[in-house]
């Protein structure tokens, strides 16, 4: 009789270790972004270990994560600050020009186009940060040219990004469906899922 063997390096459990990893992974995210203004912090600390995991590297996520946390906690938070800030300051553009400018369709092209390279700055910014260590500036400028460069990855990102904020404004039942995915694992698993693109791009230009 042949003796029952269950392998742990199967690929069920494999996808069972990461859909618990990623659980944990959104956990921590959510309860270090509370505060809000660390939320620069909390997602550097995500994409350095979703970048990892991508790559097949390192263990214990959780204390990965803290310790990422931790070391990006200063410089991360105040990356965080000037990203909200900006977008910020589009959206009272954006309701300048429809309002007190009546849908001037010039100014409402403009803002229209420095938001979509506000939007690109953004996908790069903190995977960039989890992977480099370099000033603010250089975040800024690197992720702008990163994302035009690799224009067709940015929109595809923003697509999707796009879909999901579609589905949740015009169906209520997705909207709660998402709700439920994005408490469990959903930040995390969107920032898994773009690790992979992020880690193969970001291997171009590692020294």
């Amino acid at each position: 009789m042949k003796r029952f063997s269950l392998s742990l390096d199967g690929p069920v459990q494999r996808a069972l270790g990461i859909m618990g990893d990623l659980i944990v992974l959104n956990m921590l995210w959510l309860i270090c972004s509370l505060p809000l203004i660390t939320i620069g912090a909390a997602t550097t600390a995500l994409y350095t270990v979703t970048l990892d995991m991508a790559e097949g590297k390192g263990d214990r996520h959780y204390r990965q994560f803290l310790r990422a946390f931790k070391d990006n906690l200063g410089k991360s938070t105040l990356l965080g600050v000037i990203m909200a800030a900006i977008g910020a300051f589009l959206i009272w553009d954006y309701w300048c020009v429809r309002t007190v400018l009546h849908d001037n369709w010039f100014f409402l092209l403009m803002v229209s186009l420095v938001t979509l390279l506000y939007a690109i700055t953004l996908l790069y910014t903190f995977p960039q940060a989890a992977r480099f260590n370099d000033s603010i500036g250089h975040y800024l400028r690197n992720a702008l040219m990163l994302g035009l460069a690799h224009m067709k990855g940015s929109l595809v990102m923003l697509a999707a990004l796009v879909v999901i904020a579609v589905l949740v404004v015009v169906s209520p039942h997705a909207f709660m469906m998402l709700l439920f995915l994005a408490a469990l694992f959903g930040f995390s698993g969107l920032a898994y899922l773009s690790s992979s693109y992020f880690a193969r791009l970001f291997a171009q230009y590692q020294k």
